[in-house]
């Protein structure tokens, strides 16, 4: 679970009406962001396993790295839309 779904049940939990264009903004935001980055990341770390040239496996680390920090940010984004 993200931070910003935590924090919407939260607000929720809390009372807070979520608009129904924050509702789609953040089902949005997952389906067409954090979704598929998450999806590419899981696919370079199973090529990880395959491949034998440091070079490579080096270069394919690092873009798994770079995608955890846009997810990361995306959610930390969506955390302050919902506040």
């Amino acid at each position: 679970m993200y931070n910003y779904e935590k924090k919407l049940e939260e607000k929720k939990r809390e009372g807070v009406r979520i608009s129904d264009g924050l509702d789609v903004y953040l089902r949005c935001a997952r389906m067409g962001g954090i979704e598929p980055l998450e999806k590419l990341g899981d696919r370079h770390i199973s090529e990880i396993s395959e491949i034998e040239d440091e070079g490579t496996v080096s270069y394919l680390i690092e873009k798994v790295y770079i995608i955890a920090e846009l997810v990361s940010y995306l959610d930390e984004n969506l955390c302050r839309a919902i506040d």
